[in-house]
This record gives C-alpha cells, structure tokens and sequence, in this order.
C-alpha cells in the first residue's frame, strides 16, 4: 500500500475552514480601537485584511501594531481574544540558555491572563492512503500550549499533546520553564501536576508571583 502524507497546519484558521469574513475589534499597540471585519488569518500572517465597519475600503493593517484581536461571538458581546506573540526557541529554553531567541511570531489563543498568560494553538495532519479499497484518509490533531510571563520578549512552548506520550514532553518543558517556582516543580516531579492541569499550574503561579511583582 503507498501511503502519502499531507501535513495541514490549522493552528489558527485556514481560508477553507473560515470563507466569510470575521466580526472583530482589534485592540492597536497604540490604546485605541478599530471595528470591523478581517479576513481570518493563518496563524504566521504578518498582516491583517479590515474591512472598516462603517464601510470604508479595506486596508491592510501589519499584525505587529495589533496588541489584540478579538473574534466576536455571533451575539456581538463576547468573543475569543488572539495575541500576535513572539515564540522563543524551543532548543533554548530546553538547554537552558540564558539568552531566548525569538523564532517566529503567531496568532495565538490567550486562554488564561495574568503575570503568566496562557496561550494555545492548534494543528492537524492528515494522512491519504491508496490501496486495494480505493483512498481513505486519516486525521490527527494536536495542541500546542506556551506561557509567557510579563517582561518576557516571547512566550514558551511547554505543552504538546496528541504526542505518544504528552506527559514526558511536558515535563520535558516545564521542569525547565518554571525553575523559579519549587512548589510547582515539586508537584510536576511527583505527577500532581500533568499536561491535563496546565490551568491549575498558571493559576497556581499566579496567586504567588503577580503580588510579588
């Protein structure tokens, strides 16, 4: 049987999961506001197509003068707020080096806020295979997951999962990651602390280091 692999990347949006533009506000590095629609982008686009909501022409504004995008649910009133992040080096912070490089900049999901925000992405594979029945296709998916703490020039990748083995990656990253906080390291050694409680792990972080700052 040959097996052909097609490797997708849906970290964020893709043009054929999202076709009509997006309702948003995009919070500018600049403290105001702009409302409107965008085209959603992929997840390493380093511009946004707006599309005013008073109806102007569109433009195309770089993601690096947004401090945020907030992708409005259908009601208007709420929605899911994406930061354009700068991404340290994995190598280097797994080695430890005392200077993090930053690698690329991307569209990420902030899902916890605080002195340490947490954030997400997301991807997928899928897999084409053609043999005696014809083609069938496979699809696996997986997160990624990164902390940054205020100061920081990026945010770190500390969790992989949908790996073989989503836990020793996690404690690949996090026992190098938060070597300033014993408690937590204490409790990812020990197993109270796994990939699954990445929340608890931030909030825990939080409650102590945001009041020491």
């Amino acid at each position: 049987m040959k097996k052909i692999t097609l490797i997708s990347l849906f970290l964020l949006f893709t043009t054929s999961l999202w076709a009509a533009k997006a309702p948003v506000v995009l919070k500018m590095v600049d403290g105001t506001e702009r409302k409107g629609e965008v085209n959603p982008p992929k997840i390493d686009d380093k511009t946004l197509k707006f599309f005013p909501a008073d109806g102007g022409k569109s433009i195309d504004i770089p993601s690096n003068t947004v401090a945020t995008m907030v992708m409005l649910s259908d009601d208007g009133l709420s929605g899911t707020e994406y930061d354009y992040v700068p991404v340290l080096n994995v190598v280097d912070t797994y080695k430890q080096r005392p200077e993090k490089r930053i690698a690329n900049y991307l569209w990420l999901v902030a899902e916890r806020r605080g002195y340490m925000t947490l954030y997400h992405s997301r991807s997928s594979s899928t897999s084409m295979s053609f043999g005696s029945h014809g083609m069938s296709t496979s699809t696996v998916g997986w997160t990624n997951k990164y902390c940054r703490r205020a100061g920081e020039n990026g945010a770190t990748i500390v969790i992989t999962t949908g790996t073989f083995n989503s836990n020793n990656v996690f404690k690949g990253y996090a026992k190098r990651y938060f070597t300033d906080d014993e408690q937590i390291l204490g409790k990812i050694e020990n197993g109270e602390y796994t990939y699954k409680e990445i929340d608890a792990v931030v909030e825990e972080y939080n409650s102590r280091h945001s009041a020491a700052q």
